[in-house]
């Protein structure tokens, strides 16, 4: 079982490092080869209540070498846990601090846009008004047109009213 090899391409992780990480699991590795024998020939026993019992006391050696792999994982994984929380707490301090500034910059270069689209709609509400007492709803832009365009529209609209009512 030796041959417990870590494809650094794989990874994608140094060869020195792919060494190291194969050299903390060798030991179970090598634990569980020492059960190879034990499993090969339980495997080939006629049921019995004895192969039952080897069978039993094979497994529950062997799942030692689940648990104590599974402990040396989560030790082994723990430092990279925390360097990537640390990663992430200063990542989040530094974007933080770039969002608020963004948004204040982003403030200052839309401003004379937002004047003009709140101008835009404050005449449009006061054209609306003025509109309806000649019975002329719905019209659509009315801030965003010229004011001769605007003028020649109500001239209109006050033109179609006069002879309705005539």
């Amino acid at each position: 079982m030796n041959e417990l090899v870590l494809k650094v391409e794989e990874y994608n992780i140094e060869p020195s490092r792919a060494e190291q990480i194969r050299a903390i699991f060798i030991p179970m590795a090598n634990m569980l080869e020492e059960f190879e024998t034990q499993y090969n020939e339980v495997t080939q026993l006629e049921p019995s209540k004895e192969t039952s019992a080897r069978a039993k006391r094979l497994r529950l050696d062997i799942a030692k070498v689940r648990f104590a792999t599974e402990k040396l994982r989560i030790a082994q994984k723990e430092e990279y846990l925390r360097a990537g929380k640390a990663i992430d707490g200063v990542a989040n301090i530094l974007k933080f601090a770039v969002v608020e500034k963004e948004t204040k910059l982003q403030e200052i270069e839309t401003h004379f846009e937002r004047l003009e689209a709140a101008r835009i709609e404050s005449l449009g509400q006061e054209r609306a008004s003025e509109l309806e007492k000649y019975e002329c709803y719905n019209v659509q832009h009315l801030g965003e047109m010229a004011d001769d365009v605007y003028a020649n529209f109500l001239i209109g609209a006050i033109d179609r009213f006069n002879r309705q009512i005539k």
